[in-house]
């Protein structure tokens, strides 16, 4: 299979800075800033990386957030260190306040503090606040479509895990991993057990047990309005005369996937662009039916190798890293005890993209028959750098698409069936060109 990306290529997929064709792209989707409960009322502002910028995030006195780039208009001084009054940020350098707008609302180092009011003018951002994420928009006013929340995002913080955390790699090589299905075979196989006789995956309370010990899937990828969904195909531990086992992906353009867990909760992810080397993970946990008590929340945490203070420290960096191996545990894979010797399944993630380098050189690689959906991925961006470059809106930008109703699932599906049927979405294939592709 010769799909390998040439070196312009691949520059056009990782670089996604101001002016850049990919950073365009970015430009025209709503993309998470920080969570809501980094920003403290009155508190002191909070630096943003994001696609290649610098900004702070703060919450006023009041409770309003706002999201203004790091520079004072003044002199450059980092608005990190501004007083948080009541209508905006004051540079302790010359005084000079801006608001949530960007408005320079006062510079009392000048006679006419209101004339040059008039000229200045700060660069500032919307925030909207869903799910526990300040979400954010870096395009002008036309490429700003309104906001749609995603299924999780509209349900009550009791029913809700969030996960966040650095990864040192470009953003498009994290996103890979994410719709690249074969992998939890392997590198997740500590955590995500094989085990006869269940319909769909069944959460143990530290781990996911599924019907399946097949290792290569067989791919079908469908195209949708916003973006595409694919199904996974095993053949089942059990029932494999009469069924056969599907895991749904659900993949939103830019950078937003929906990833089948056991019936009953939801499981979403992104990576983030904070610069071409770099990128923050959001990890999202829910359900819809009941609220998640402690045991539960204690449970995902350990699973994924997300816990604050043990496996995260305050500025979302991992404890388990490239300078140390993430801890790799030789002696446990010694003795038979681990697979990988990596603890949580983000660390397992992390570990193997991180050690790529910051961006890959995909010139080398060898892709195979379960590397289609990273192959349909890479083409799906690249095509909306293309469009944005010749005038026209990236996939999904311009659409009022219900998020809310997307989700992925797996578990059995009858062998006369289409695979669709372990999931409904109700958006399938809407405005989306061919209907699906099948890869063996």
């Amino acid at each position: 299979m010769n799909d390998m990306l040439k070196a312009d290529e691949n520059r056009r997929l990782t670089q996604v800075g101001p002016g850049t064709p990919m950073g365009q792209v970015f430009r025209h989707y709503w993309l998470p800033a920080c969570l809501s409960s980094e920003l403290e009322a009155g508190g002191g502002p909070r630096l943003v990386e994001l696609l290649g910028e610098r900004m702070v995030a703060f919450r006023s006195p009041s409770g309003e957030v706002g999201i203004v780039a790091e520079p004072c208009p003044h002199r450059g001084a980092s608005l990190l260190l501004a007083r948080n009054e009541e209508c905006g940020l004051r540079c302790i350098y010359h005084g000079w306040k801006v608001d949530g707008a960007g408005k320079l609302v006062d510079a009392p180092t000048n006679r006419n503090p209101e004339r040059i009011a008039q000229v200045v003018r700060h660069a500032a951002y919307p925030a909207v606040e869903r799910g526990g994420v300040v979400w954010t928009h870096l395009g002008p006013p036309e490429q700003r479509g309104p906001f749609r929340a995603f299924k999780w995002a509209v349900q009550p913080a009791s029913h809700v895990q969030l996960i966040k955390v650095a990864m040192d790699a470009n953003w498009a090589q994290a996103m890979e991993s994410l719709v690249d299905s074969a992998h939890v075979s392997y590198l997740h196989a500590d955590l995500v057990r094989s085990g006869a006789g269940a319909e769909t995956a069944e959460w143990t309370g530290t781990g996911q047990v599924r019907n399946t010990a097949d290792g290569a899937p067989h791919l079908e990828i469908e195209d949708t309005a916003y973006g595409f969904r694919y199904g996974a195909i095993r053949r089942p531990l059990t029932g494999a005369d009469t069924h056969r086992y599907v895991r749904t992906t659900v993949v939103v353009a830019p950078n937003f996937v929906c990833i089948a867990s056991p019936e009953g909760r939801g499981h979403f992810e992104a990576y983030i662009p904070i610069d071409d080397h770099r990128s923050m993970f959001y990890s999202v946990h829910y359900t819809t039916h009941r609220p998640f008590d402690e045991q539960d929340r204690r449970g995902i945490l350990e699973w994924y190798g997300g816990r604050p203070g043990l496996d995260v420290d305050e500025n979302f960096r991992k404890v388990r890293n490239p300078d140390n191996g993430w801890l790799q545990d030789r002696e446990r894979m010694r003795l038979g005890e681990t697979y990988t010797g990596l603890f949580g399944i983000l660390n397992q993630d992390h570990a193997a993209v991180e050690s790529m380098g910051p961006i890959v050189d995909r010139a080398k690689e060898h892709l195979g028959p379960t590397d289609v959906a990273v192959i349909r991925f890479r083409r799906m961006m690249l095509r909306a750098a293309r469009d944005v470059e010749s005038g026209g809106v990236p996939i999904g930008a311009d659409q009022d698409l219900p998020y809310e109703s997307l989700d992925a699932a797996e578990g059995l599906v009858r062998l006369d069936a289409p695979w669709q049927e372990v999931i409904s979405d109700g958006l399938a294939g809407a405005a989306a060109g061919p209907s699906a592709t099948a890869y063996g």
